[in-house]
């Protein structure tokens, strides 16, 4: 069974605990024992963390051969790790830039930190996030001479440009980017800066500014993504995204489960392999 996509408020409470458990059990799995504890999400994972290998395995074996299920559970709950993870509620997330070079387009997504990997809108094709240090967009740029802090399009490695507050007296100080930051949503911008953009970038045609590019008819992607390759783990976007500058850790209900209350498999170790879960 595919999974929905996530506009239904249990399509994402299925994604949020597949991702919680780190992909390893399927939809259906999910779906099933969202069904048993009246789709509280809150009361599935404490199920979930609760129970005996035996226990889990009797609920999916209803609809699926039972060797099957139990060693699907048997090695999640083998995984100390993902085990102790996901009794703090919390999934890690990351805010990253993918591209796809075919549509030359690029985006920001906040992700979840174990598997950044986000679909193109137009050719649906799934991309891993583009490396921290080739990323580019808005940078941030400060001034070691005179500790300006500037903003400007940028890529982290390769672009530097003059501090403006040095030129003004007559000192040419080129600043490299410091960082790179994703677009603004909903909030105040920073104060719009009257100087026109100039960077080396506009001196030897390496500019990554769209607009520079488009003028110049060239393509606005400066490194394309790499094509994911699915391990059956990638859970479809559940994170809401309307905040993309915070990328606190994402807590999709109620409080963290007392770890000494989380029941594991005794013959267990911590192998993070799986033979779970469908690539929605």
């Amino acid at each position: 069974m595919a999974a929905a996509a996530a506009d239904d408020p249990v399509d994402r409470q299925v994604l949020a605990l597949r991702e919680l458990f780190k992909g390893r059990f399927k939809y259906e799995d999910i779906t099933f024992f969202l069904e048993r504890n009246n789709n509280d999400s809150w009361a599935t994972a404490t199920f979930i963390l609760q129970s005996s290998p035996e226990e889990l395995s009797h609920v999916l074996a209803e609809n699926e051969n039972w060797i099957t299920v139990d060693r699907r559970v048997r090695r999640v709950k083998r995984n100390r790790p993902l085990v102790v993870g996901a009794s703090t509620g919390r999934i890690h997330v990351q805010v990253r830039l993918f591209a796809c070079e075919p549509c030359d387009v690029f985006w920001w997504r906040k992700v979840p930190e174990r598997k950044m990997v986000s679909k193109c809108n137009r050719c649906r094709e799934r991309y891993e996030a583009v490396p921290k240090e080739r990323e580019w967009g808005r940078g941030e740029f400060v001034c070691q001479t005179c500790g300006t802090k500037f903003y400007g399009w940028a890529q982290m490695n390769v672009t530097n440009s003059i501090c403006y507050a040095c030129r003004r007296n007559h000192i040419n100080t080129m600043v490299a980017v410091s960082k790179i930051l994703p677009p603004l949503h909903n909030q105040t911008p920073h104060r719009r800066q009257r100087i026109k953009h100039s960077c080396d970038g506009c001196r030897d045609g390496t500019c990554v500014h769209p607009i520079y590019r488009r003028a110049h008819y060239l393509p606005v992607v400066i490194v394309p993504s790499n094509i994911h390759a699915s391990s059956g783990s990638t859970v479809d976007t559940f994170l809401p995204q309307g905040d993309l500058d915070n990328a606190l850790d994402f807590v999709p209900f109620a409080p963290p489960i007392p770890e000494e209350n989380v029941v594991g498999d005794d013959d267990g170790d911590d192998d993070d392999s799986s033979d779970g879960g469908d690539d929605n």
